[in-house]
């Protein structure tokens, strides 16, 4: 009863109230940590609405995040709805594809992208044909084009030294099937057969592709005309003369206004047919095997590898003039300088003014110029354009089809294909300036230091730098203690 009266008058202390200030400063602690963290949001949720060019700064020697000026240029031209998807899971996406895919979107308000996970979407991909987890669809209506992950990537290997390198070839492959989507009309090159002719690589098949071009053969001896849809007529590396029939059947398309695109070689047989139309348009084999007698226009320095020189011509607007082809075993076009007034003839490729040809190339004993040989320069690469009665015909003419050569192409950085493309492109309607977006290396550029650079920064990471820290320090003590 003691302890209980003694609890009775305990008296327990009321937690005092707090006062006005308090209560003010503790309700503006609780509103600056809300408005902190609130402004913390906003400011993660605008930089996230940035647009990619300013949120990722391009600092790659070959422009791996950049956009170049072509695609730039096409996307504020587009006035089609195009939409990409993209087959990947979710999380395994490929940084530089989806990364691609923003910045087309960002540079064009009519394109779109979105992601297909095929472990969602499984039958999302049997739609398209060819289309597989890795893969790029773009579409455009009913009109679409595949890009697997092999056309995304190349992949290059030097047999030589054994190196091997990577590129993003995505830009270029995208930007292409844009052009493809959108494009109400592909022009269709025809390829001439019947004669033996060479049959084009598949990586310049795709290069025609690219350039919004399709190809198709054509038996001018089965088929009586040449096709009206026709945008041009290929023909490479005849072993066999046209006949008669023939002949005049791709007379008569010319002079309706056709556009015919030749590749020669140097051969035994005898092409009357050919060369007699060839001549029509002021061009003529120079008959034998051209050598070129300037250095700075020879290849490995065997005399019949020429780097000609690129002339300055409409065909050729997609081209730069500074850069080399290659052009090999090749026979000089000898150019016509008396033609008629409705005719212009004009050289594309050229050689130097020390060239020869030399015509008796089956049994050669000298690279060496001899009595006999035609002086140069010579045209490996010609034009002859016609205009009568707004009806416009245009013949071109290159003296080697090693110009389509592929490990030729490479050894020039893509000009080889470049000129080709660029003529068949103008000739058929096409913009060759949106051809020819180089590939990205994605290989790691490893700084490399000689065994005296390596000694040097050893001494000045490990020795000299802490030293300066020590010696900072210690004036700084020192200036203190006086102080």
């Amino acid at each position: 009863m003691k302890l209980f009266e003694k609890m009775k008058q305990v008296r327990f202390a009321r937690p005092a109230r707090p006062n006005r200030r308090q209560v003010k400063t503790g309700a503006m602690a609780t509103v600056t940590c809300v408005l902190v963290v609130a402004v913390v949001v906003a400011a993660n949720a605008a930089f996230a609405a940035l647009p990619v060019s300013l949120t990722r700064a391009d600092l790659t020697s070959t422009g791996l995040y950049t956009l170049s000026d072509t695609t730039k240029t096409m996307l504020s031209g587009m006035e089609k709805d195009v939409t990409a998807y993209y087959i990947a899971q979710i999380g395994s996406e490929d940084s530089l594809v989806t990364g691609m895919l923003d910045r087309y979107a960002e540079a064009g308000d009519h394109f779109t992208w979105q992601q297909e996970d095929p472990v969602e979407n499984p039958t999302f991909a049997h739609n398209y044909d060819d289309a597989s987890e890795g893969s790029v669809v773009v579409t455009c209506g009913d009109k679409y084009q595949v890009l697997g992950l092999y056309d995304l990537y190349t992949y290059d290997y030097d047999y030589t030294t054994g190196a091997s390198s990577q590129s993003f070839d995505g830009e270029n492959q995208l930007t292409a099937a844009l052009r493809y989507v959108t494009s109400d009309v592909t022009p269709i090159v025809y390829l001439l057969q019947g004669h033996q002719e060479a049959s084009l690589s598949s990586s310049f098949t795709t290069a025609l592709q690219n350039q919004n071009l399709t190809t198709e053969t054509l038996n001018l001896v089965n088929t009586e005309t040449v096709p009206e849809d026709a945008a041009a007529v290929m023909m490479v590396s005849p072993q066999k003369d046209l006949t008669a029939e023939e002949t005049e059947r791709l007379r008569g398309y010319l002079e309706g206004g056709g556009n015919l695109v030749l590749f020669t070689d140097l051969t035994d047989t005898e092409m009357p047919n050919l060369y007699a139309l060839l001549d029509e348009y002021g061009m003529a084999p120079s008959g034998g095997l051209v050598v070129e007698g300037d250095s700075q226009h020879i290849y490995g320095r065997v005399p019949y590898q020429t780097l000609p020189d690129i002339q300055s011509s409409s065909l050729l607007s997609g081209v730069d003039q500074n850069g080399y082809v290659l052009m090999s075993s090749s026979t000089g076009i000898v150019i016509d300088t008396d033609v008629r007034s409705t005719l212009t003839v004009s050289s594309l490729l050229q050689t130097s003014d020390s060239a020869y040809s030399k015509p008796g190339w089956q049994n050669l004993t000298t690279w060496d110029k001899e009595d006999g040989d035609l002086a140069g320069p010579f045209s490996l690469g010609a034009w002859a354009s016609e205009t009568v009665d707004d009806t416009e015909t245009n013949v071109v003419w290159f003296a080697s089809s090693s110009l389509l050569n592929d490990e030729a192409d490479l050894y020039m950085n893509g000009n080889n294909s470049a000129v080709v493309l660029s003529v068949l492109g103008s000739l058929c309607g096409q913009d060759v300036e949106s051809t020819g977006i180089a590939a990205k290396s994605v290989d790691v550029e490893y700084l490399t230091l000689t065994t005296g650079q390596a000694n040097l920064w050893s001494i000045i990471t490990m020795y000299l730098l802490p030293a300066a820290a020590v010696a900072v320090g210690i004036a700084i003590v020192i200036k203190r203690r006086k102080a």
